[in-house]
């Protein structure tokens, strides 16, 4: 959970060791690290909050350390906060299909005017247009779509998915290197992909099973012998 302390210029591409994915995990654990403290601050002290907002804006425009910071990616957990309180407040009845998704076209507009990510973007905004919609109970193709039983075991199995993928993926180049030398880019492309994508479900599939699974089994009883033990001093 180290990525990106260290600066590309001290140690290139530092954002993508051990496990070059999970760079955003470590944007993660500092973002929990922070939250608590902005959070309190916007609640007691107005100088205080303007102070850490400041500095947030002056190290965000230095892009200090790499994308492993997460003064760097605040504006993704920005967006999510703001994308929580849409889904709160605009999934009201005084809402209708065609004002939902009006809006999801002028924010994937936004996103491909202003960010570098407009593609990750418009996706995020899709799907958040989807959930509200579900919430107003109309019907939308991408809400049928992840109902489908399929479509809730890959969102099970997501974050297995998303730790294994590249190690399949780095796997399999080798492999075909070794026994397909000769292929040319776009053959190693078309052979690559769906090995890649059938040997990420089915290793993502085994650690969701033996170590995900198991390991928020194990945390859920620990948090629930916590909670007792506290229930029983108190």
């Amino acid at each position: 959970m180290l990525h990106g302390l260290v600066p590309d210029s001290i140690l290139p591409f530092s954002d993508y060791a051990i496990v070059g994915q999970a760079w955003s995990i470590s944007v993660e654990w500092q973002f929990y690290l922070i939250a608590p403290l902005v959070f309190l601050l916007a609640r007691r002290s107005a100088v205080a909050l303007s102070g850490v907002v400041l500095g947030i804006i002056l190290l965000h425009s230095r892009y200090w350390l790499g994308m492993g910071f997460v003064i760097n990616e605040g504006g993704y957990f920005l967006l999510g906060i703001l994308s929580y309180f849409a889904f709160k407040w605009l999934a009201t009845p005084s809402i209708n299909a065609s004002q939902v998704w009006l809006g999801v076209l002028i924010a994937v507009a936004l996103a491909a005017f202003f960010s570098y990510r407009p593609l990750s973007l418009a996706i995020w905004f899709a799907f958040l247009g989807a959930a509200i919609s579900s919430k107003l109970q109309i019907a939308n193709p991408i809400s049928v779509i992840t109902k489908l039983p399929a479509a809730q075991w890959l969102g099970r199995v997501s974050y297995s998915i998303y730790l294994t993928h590249e190690l399949v993926l780095v796997g399999a180049s080798a492999l075909l290197l070794q026994v397909e030398p000769t292929a040319t880019q776009f053959e190693h492309t078309a052979l690559l992909m769906p090995m890649t994508i059938a040997g990420t479900l089915a290793l993502s599939g085994l650690t969701f099973l033996l170590i995900e699974r198991p390991g928020i089994e194990f945390g859920r009883r620990l948090s629930a012998a916590f909670t007792t033990r506290e229930a029983q001093n108190t």
